[in-house]
This record gives C-alpha cells, structure tokens and sequence, in this order.
C-alpha cells in the first residue's frame, strides 16, 4: 500500500502542476499578486478577493492562493496538504457557483422589468417609460404601504397582507399564499438546475419556465373581478390602464380616444393591466369589430374598434375602486 502511495502521490503532483501551468496559459488562471488598474478596480470593487496588495490576500481565498498550495507545497505533498488544496478549490467553486447564480437572479430580474416596461409602450416605441408616462394626478393612496414604484409584484407576505386587506377569507389568503410560494421555490430551483447543467441560455429552459409559468396561481380567476381590482390596490400594484400617447392614423385615433382616457374593458373583458389589454388585442380574430368601454373623467364612453394594435402608449395607474 505504501508504494502504490509512493507511485501516486508524484503522479498526482504532477498531473496538479500540468493542470495549473495549462489554466494559467489558457488564461483562466493567474498565480501571484495581480495589479488592478483603476477601470478594474473600479469593475471589481476595492474589496474583491483579487484587488492590490496584502489587503487582498486577506479578503478571501482565491484560485490563486488554492494552486499556491500545490505549486509552493513540499516536493512531495502529504494528503493533507492536496486534501486542504482540493477542499480550498471546492469552496471556491461554491462561492463561485452562489455569486454565479445572484448575478443569474439579478439578470432574470432585469429582464422582466424590461419585458414589463415594453408592454407599456409596446404599441409605440417612443422610447419612454412607464413611470414618465405616468400621470400621477390621478394616483391615490400614496400612504398606503404597499403602493411602491416597482415592477415586480408583491412578496409573500405583502401578497397575503393585500389579500386580507381586500376582504379574502383568512384560509383562502393563506391557500393562496402558500401555492404561489411553492410555485416561486419551483421557479428557483428550476432556474438553479439549469444553471449548475449549463443549459440556463437555452431553448430548453425558455420553453421549461413558459410550461412552469402556465402553472402559476391565477389570483384574478380565483377571486373574481371586483375582489381581484382591490386585492391590486390594496397590495399597492396598478389596477387601470391609462393611454398617454397616441399615434396619429392610428385605430384609437380613428376611434375617438384622447390621451387621459382610462380603459376599462377590452371586448367585454375587464382590464387592470397594460399587460391584460395586450394578451386582449391578440386573442380573437384580427379585425373583427370588438367594443371598448373606456372613462374619460367621470363618463363612461364606449367605442367599437378593430382588434388589434390600438396604435396608443399606456402607463399603469393606481385607483382605489371605491372611486370606480
């Protein structure tokens, strides 16, 4: 056993040697202290394990201080020492992995804010947000704890806080709560499997999260129209949708709308969202006569226009449906 010991460890040493020199002339591997230049520095922060001096050597470990372990170790290392260089490499391949998937969570993030903001302009590409086309005269509940200018829905709690605050039975609430947590964790795991697989950029995850996504709670069907409109503004979420612009020749032009009407219904389906008036527009036939009921101040107008594209920028508004 002790020469199999003897014929192993050098064949390892080495092979751990041919490894590093290989990384280091691919360029994935850099041995030493490493001079940030001030652009870097200012990409990796003063505080990343790789920045100048000493100062960095104590910030953390580094892939460099793991192969220093191998490269600067005896002639023939101990099984201690490879069992400290293969464990100081396996975690830092899990800190890689974790800041790997923040950076993966921050980035699914911003695409869904993004994706968010286009259905607000998405029947004019003028370039504007949601938030500057907002006419916020006519927000309410500026007080109320929820209302926050944000893309993204509510957390668990405040899902739950706005279900109770809309009238929801306690158990309804809480059923309903606990589902959309199971299916956000599913979500998570999904987006961290296919991120340890190396498939996260993929035809096979957009189509996996599209079928995941059918499978979401629908909030608005479970409580109905008029519960699910308080349930949105209690939780601080747009519950109207407002048309702030609206492009000359268009069909909302031809049909008689101005910028400040507040859509109400689209083809005898109610709206609360830029993003229910633009699955609306698709369904259907193109073209075929549909009627929209809309608010222009305290009067209620309707008009019959063709399906599809109004030709109309939209912004979100957030209206207590007390005052609907």
């Amino acid at each position: 056993m002790k020469n199999q010991n003897f014929i192993v460890l050098p064949l390892v040493f080495v092979a751990g040697i041919v490894s590093v020199v290989a990384l280091q002339a691919m360029g994935l591997l850099h041995i030493g202290t490493t001079n940030f230049s001030a652009p870097e520095q200012e990409v990796f922060g003063e505080n990343h394990p790789d920045s100048v001096g000493e100062k960095n050597r104590d910030a953390g470990l580094t892939v460099a201080d793991a192969a220093n372990d191998i490269v600067e170790g005896p002639a023939v290392p101990s099984n201690a020492a490879l069992q400290r260089s293969i464990e100081n490499l396996q975690t830092l391949l899990r800190e890689t992995t974790i800041k790997t998937d923040m950076l993966e969570s921050e980035i699914s993030q911003l695409n869904d804010q993004i994706e968010n903001a286009a259905v607000g302009n998405e029947f004019l590409p003028s370039g504007e947000s949601p938030a500057q086309l907002a006419n916020v005269q006519g927000e309410v509940g500026r007080d109320n704890p929820f209302n926050r200018n944000r893309f993204a829905g509510p957390s668990g709690d405040e899902q739950y806080e706005g279900l109770i605050s809309a009238g929801v039975d306690p158990s309804i609430a809480v059923d309903i709560k606990q589902r959309s947590d199971r299916w956000e964790l599913q979500r998570l795991e999904l987006v961290d499997q296919a991120s340890r697989e190396g498939w996260r950029r993929s035809d096979r995850f957009d189509e996996t999260i599209s079928e995941l996504r059918e499978e979401r709670p629908d909030i608005r069907s479970e409580l109905g129209d008029d519960q699910y409109d308080r349930y949105l503004f209690a939780s601080g979420q747009s519950n109207r949708v407002q048309i702030s612009n609206i492009i000359d020749g268009s069909a909302a032009q031809n049909a008689g709308l101005e910028v400040g009407d507040v859509v109400i219904s689209y083809a005898s389906s109610r709206v609360f969202t830029t993003r229910d008036l633009q699955r609306a527009t698709r369904e259907g036939l193109r073209d075929e006569p549909v009627q929209v009921d809309f608010l222009r101040g305290q009067q209620t107008v309707s008009v019959q226009l063709p399906r599809g594209p109004l030709g109309v920028s939209l912004s979100g508004l957030l209206s207590d449906p007390a005052d609907f």
